[in-house]
């Protein structure tokens, strides 16, 4: 027979030492190109068992973000964090670093303020986040006047005792959210 005749599926072949019929790959109606069929058919399903692994780990690493992205230098803005919870432990806690420069005016809902002086240097909100949900947590803070943008570091701690760490600048595994720092005419001549 060519290699390229398509035959009506009913031979059992060896398969990587396991006896499986071609119907086990390809489905009761299907026909295969001899000595392709059932490889090909393998193949497109490790691939597909790949792809599903890749999506899982990478939806099992999905991030805390901060909205807005951009804000202006030197003012008061209302910041929204939303935390999501893709690991199937609930998330109990939710602690944010507060970088140099900014100050916190208020974080409704907030546990915990821990502070150096009169500067709060972490937030810390009591939740329950449960797996495949997500919250946003609000906080109002004043931008610092100077710099091209805001790495804000959070720590979301689980009911089974452990954390994820949200600290790494851009393109790690563990990426902080981000704010961009755009200047305004104040601060743009308190520069120059």
């Amino acid at each position: 027979m060519s290699s390229g005749t398509a035959t009506p599926i009913a031979r059992r072949r060896s398969v990587t030492g396991l006896e499986l019929s071609d119907q086990d790959f390809a489905g009761p109606n299907a026909t295969v190109h001899d000595n392709i069929g059932p490889v090909k058919t393998i193949t497109n399903r490790m691939i597909t068992a790949a792809l599903l692994v890749v999506l899982a780990a990478t939806a099992a690493h999905a991030h805390v973000t901060i909205r807005p992205r951009e804000a202006k230098a030197g003012v008061t803005e209302t910041y929204t964090m939303r935390v999501p919870t893709e690991g199937k432990v609930a998330t109990t806690s939710v602690e944010l670093e507060v970088p140099d420069g900014v100050t916190i005016n208020s974080a409704p809902g907030a546990s915990e303020q821990k502070k150096s002086g009169d500067r709060a240097i972490s937030i810390t909100w009591t939740v329950d986040i449960e797996p495949a949900q997500s919250q946003e947590l609000t906080f109002v803070a004043r931008n610092p006047t100077a710099g091209s943008e805001i790495a804000w570091k959070v720590h979301q701690r689980y009911a089974d005792g452990t954390s994820s760490d949200w600290v790494e600048p851009a393109g790690s595994r563990r990426t902080g959210p981000v704010t961009k720092l755009i200047a305004t005419q104040q601060s743009r001549r308190t520069r120059g």
